[in-house]
């Protein structure tokens, strides 16, 4: 195989990978719709949380980054309970539940934040490919954070986007 011929397939692997690292919907963009059931078995829809500043957890019961992150985003979660305009939802992205089912999961540690429980096809549509993963979508369906990876300080992070958010401050 002559030089040229090397580099052009490595050129189109590299352009095969990097194709599948899709990082999704970025910041300022629309956040894809979706519809799901929730731990309880109703259909949620993105248009649920319509009106208010929704964070998603993209998260799975196996992933220890996600669990070590669970207790932040309830506290986060109860920082906002007796605020209706504001929503976190955790969004499990493994239906195999390799670890453990993740209402059960919920249920056996005391987090309260809404569940979707089989949430395969909206990492998909946000081009989930690790976790954890946080998206911060405002009122009006537009993202306005995302991350990959959790830190403790994260929280007051996402405190503060949604605080600018609920103030009407883009910023």
């Amino acid at each position: 195989m002559t030089r040229n011929a090397i580099l052009a397939a490595v050129g189109i692997g590299v352009s095969a990978v990097l194709a599948g690292c899709s990082s999704g919907p970025r910041a300022g963009e629309p956040a894809p719709s979706f519809s799901a059931m929730d731990s309880q078995g109703q259909t949620v829809e993105l248009a649920s949380y319509e009106g208010r500043v929704t964070v998603l957890d993209f998260w799975a019961t196996w992933c220890g980054p996600c669990r070590k992150a669970m207790p932040h985003v309830q506290a986060l979660h109860e920082q906002y309970a007796d605020n209706p305009d504001v929503a976190v939802v955790g969004v499990h992205v493994d239906a195999n539940y390799r670890f453990a089912n993740p209402a059960d999961y919920f249920d056996d540690n005391g987090y309260t934040f809404d569940l979707i429980p089989d949430g395969r096809e909206i990492a998909a549509a946000y081009g989930v490919s690790a976790v954890p993963q946080f998206v911060v979508i405002d009122s009006e369906g537009t993202i306005v954070h995302r991350q990959t990876g959790f830190g403790e300080s994260d929280i007051e992070d996402f405190s503060r986007i949604i605080d600018a958010q609920l103030a009407g401050d883009a910023g």
